[in-house]
């Protein structure tokens, strides 16, 4: 698939995305986009400088390894400049200038899935993230990391029950620039969760 226009003010923007299959378990996309927006209006009608443009471009890949097993791999990756105006003066926000930043980032992720019978299945899935953005006024830099899994049964013909946990850490580093301080410069925050469910049939088929 190909996709592209031009206008007045999404000046320019585009995408590719090419998919097939490796074998009769195996499938995969790839895809790459872009896009360039003009600026906004500010109060008066003038154009504010907050142009932005982004290039983006990832892949995904579905593995049925046996009967039992599937796998799935994707990432994605973004780069590009984002416009604004920011405050040079912290005792006088009326003081501000011009100021471009450039983002970038991406991020993995894995996931298996077992099929243990009919009525049960396993998952475990694992994720990356980055966040990258840069430009005078500071620089802040977020990786995250996620790891969870559940496990999905039948109890009796009633109980549909899936149950499981997972564990998150971001951290978050800083440095300080004309208008941003980050103090500490760095955190990390750790997050644990688990959870049951249990979907219940009152009546059989309705």
């Amino acid at each position: 698939m190909i996709t592209g226009g031009a206008g007045s003010e999404e000046l320019g923007f585009g995408g590719v995305r090419y998919g097939g299959k490796i074998n009769d378990q195996a499938h995969y996309r790839v895809y790459a986009k872009y896009f360039n927006r003009d600026d906004s209006l500010d109060l008066t009608g003038r154009d504010a400088p907050d142009e932005w443009d982004i290039f983006r471009t990832g892949f995904r890949l579905d593995w049925e390894a046996t009967d039992e097993n599937t796998l799935t791999f994707q990432g994605d990756y973004y780069a590009g400049q984002v416009g604004g105006i920011f405050p040079t003066n912290q005792l006088n926000l009326s003081q501000s200038a011009v100021e471009r930043s450039d983002v970038s980032g991406g991020n993995i992720l894995g996931r298996w899935k077992r099929t243990i019978s009919d009525t049960s299945d396993v998952e475990l899935q694992a994720y990356y993230d980055r966040v990258d953005r840069r430009s005078a006024l500071g620089v802040e830099i977020i990786d995250t990391f996620d790891v969870d899994g559940q496990h999905h049964f039948a109890l009796g013909e009633r109980n549909d029950i899936a149950w499981g946990g997972g564990y998150r850490l971001i951290a978050d580093q800083g440095r300080s620039g004309k208008v941003l301080a980050f103090d500490p410069r760095s955190v990390t925050h750790d997050i644990f969760n688990v959870f049951v469910q249990d979907e219940v049939t009152l009546v059989q088929d309705r």
